[in-house]
């Protein structure tokens, strides 16, 4: 189970659900990430000032991973399954940005 304040985590383990051709359970996954990424945009807090749903985008920035989240949901609910980035995992301590979705290309 990935750890639920951290939407990263949840993106990779519905890349690996693809990867395992179980994709229903993946559609479940990515819309768990999507609750957590909009919950990382809301900045909730607690009690004590302290952020609950910390920011873990690539460089802060949530919004356009959430549009990737959003962009894989779409092709599992249209069962569109031959995009490559559907199977790629979040490259978190890589800490370089993916191609992005839709407008894949490797480095020239």
């Amino acid at each position: 189970m990935p750890d639920p304040d951290y939407y990263p985590s949840w993106v990779t383990k519905a890349s690996l659900l693809c990867i395992a051709k179980r994709y229903e359970e993946a559609k479940r996954v990515l819309k768990e990430a999507k609750r957590m990424a909009l919950l990382s945009l809301e900045g909730r807090r607690d009690k004590r000032g302290y952020r609950l749903y910390p920011d873990y985008g690539f460089y802060g920035d949530t919004s356009d991973n959430l549009k990737e989240i959003r962009q894989r949901l779409s092709w599992l609910r249209r069962r569109e399954y031959n995009h490559a980035l559907l199977y790629r995992p979040y490259d978190f301590d890589l800490q370089v940005p993916p191609y992005r979705l839709g407008a894949a290309r490797g480095p020239e």
